[in-house]
């Protein structure tokens, strides 16, 4: 976690409220969650969703491609993947 903090272009954050949500998405590059709403906002806001998760009721963000599922030590690699265009 603190890796994560001092990195210093990443913002964690608690859960929050669908119009607190909705207001701090704009501009990332993409956004990292556990949670399940999420992946379907992103992909209505088209950004990049890493859901750490090992399955979803929300098939439809990972079928269009906007959400990919990850397990914690996948995260890494899948970021710098997003990062540089994959």
């Amino acid at each position: 976690m603190d890796r994560l903090v001092q990195a210093g272009r990443i913002r964690l954050l608690h859960p929050l409220g669908y119009l607190d949500f909705m207001s701090r998405v704009v501009g990332p590059r993409l956004i990292i969650t556990d949670g399940g709403g999420i992946q379907e906002e992103t992909t209505y806001q088209r950004l990049s969703c890493l859901t750490v998760r090992p399955s979803t009721e929300r098939p439809i963000p990972v079928e269009l491609g906007t959400n990919r599922l990850v397990k914690v030590v996948q995260i890494e690699n899948a970021v710098e993947r997003i990062l540089t265009g994959d």
